[in-house]
């Protein structure tokens, strides 16, 4: 059995079955959450619903600044991501000095350091 990569607070699982339950997909084994651990609390800060995370593209040190929100809230232009979109889905549950890997729509590929993560509120 492979280990699982991503770490999901109560919360955020809930509010992700909540979604996917809303959008009338079926769960199975390509879910992200299939593939995740839920804890109620997490021991190092970990990215989660509004969360501000800093991370830097490997390949090309680009540094972004995002916040993960919730699909409703998403405003790229204002740089809050879907916890849905790509992106999104690849930092959610990750530590600092963990590195996400990313397809983008684009069907590139993207390595992204996480460097800081920030409560929000």
């Amino acid at each position: 059995m492979a280990a699982r990569e991503t770490v999901f607070t109560l919360d955020d699982a809930a509010m992700l079955t909540a979604l996917v339950e809303h959008a009338g997909r079926r769960r199975d084994s390509d879910d992200e959450g299939a593939r995740a651990d839920v804890f109620g609390r997490v021991r190092a800060p970990a990215a989660a619903l509004n969360s501000i995370v800093e991370y830097e593209d490997v390949a090309t040190a680009a540094r972004s600044r995002v916040t993960l929100a919730h699909p409703s809230d998403a405003d790229v232009a204002r740089g809050r991501i879907s916890v849905l979109s790509p992106v999104g889905r690849a930092l959610l549950g990750r530590r600092i000095g963990h590195v996400a890997e990313v397809t983008l729509p684009s069907g590139d590929v993207r390595s992204l350091a996480i460097i800081a993560i920030h409560e929000n509120g």
